[in-house]
C-alpha cells in the first residue's frame, strides 16, 4: 500500500539497540537521541539482542535474502535502553524511558516488555497513559503468561496491546490475552 513509515519516529524501549546493525539504513537510527537508563550500562548498545530484534522488526530494511524485514523500513529509530544485557530492569528505569521518549516528541513508543498481572496504575502505567494523552501511540506486549494475565504496562486500557503469534500465524500457546480487571 506504499506505507513505509516515512516521516515517523519510533522509540524502541527495551534492551537497547545495535545502532550500526546491517538492517538499518544510514542515518535511520537517531544516535544522538538514543539513551540508556540502565545502571552500569551507559550506552544504548544492545548486549542482549532483544531490543535490536524488536527495532529491526519495526524498521529493518533488507536482509541477505533480499526481503524487507521491518514493517516500517523508512521510520527513524530511537533506542531507549531500560533493560540490561541480562534482560532485567527496574520499573523506575522503564518509567524514565517512557517519559524521555515522550519528551522527544516521537510518534510511537514500542515496548516488548512487562511484568506482573497488571490492573493497578503504577508509575509506569501512568507514564504510558500520559504519553498517549500527548498523542504518542504506545504499542506494548501483552505478556507471556496466558489467558487473562495481561501484564503491566500492557494493561493500560488506552494502549495498543499485542499478543504473540507462532510461526504459523496462530496465537502462541504462551501469549497473554483477555481482559484485565
Amino acid at each position: 500500500q506504499g506505507i513505509t513509515g516515512k516521516g515517523i519516529t519510533v522509540a524502541v524501549v527495551d534492551t537497547g539497540i545495535d545502532t550500526d546493525h546491517v538492517l538499518f539504513h544510514k542515518d535511520q537510527v537517531l544516535k544522538d537521541k538514543c539513551k540508556s537508563f540502565v545502571s552500569g550500562e551507559p550506552t544504548v548498545e544492545d548486549g542482549n539482542g532483544h531490543g535490536t530484534h524488536c527495532a529491526t522488526t519495526v524498521g529493518g530494511k533488507v536482509n541477505e535474502g533480499g526481503h524487507v524485514v521491518g514493517i516500517a523500513p523508512d521510520a527513524k529509530i530511537v533506542g531507549v535502553k531500560v533493560l540490561s544485557a541480562g534482560g532485567s530492569g527496574t520499573w523506575s528505569g522503564v518509567q524514565k524511558g517512557i517519559e524521555y521518549s515522550t519528551s522527544l516528541g516521537v510518534d510511537v513508543i514500542s515496548m516488548s516488555l512487562g511484568g506482573g498481572n497488571g490492573s493497578t496504575y503504577n508509575g509506569v502505567e501512568k507514564a504510558v497513559a500520559n504519553s498517549i494523552k500527548t498523542g504518542v501511540v504506545n504499542v506494548i506486549a501483552a505478556g507471556n503468561s496466558g489467558k487473562n494475565r495481561v501484564g503491566s504496562p500492557g494493561c493500560v486500557p488506552i494502549a495498543i496491546t499485542v499478543g504473540a503469534i507462532d510461526k504459523y500465524g496462530k496465537v502462541a500457546y504462551f501469549s497473554s490475552y483477555g481482559t484485565v480487571a
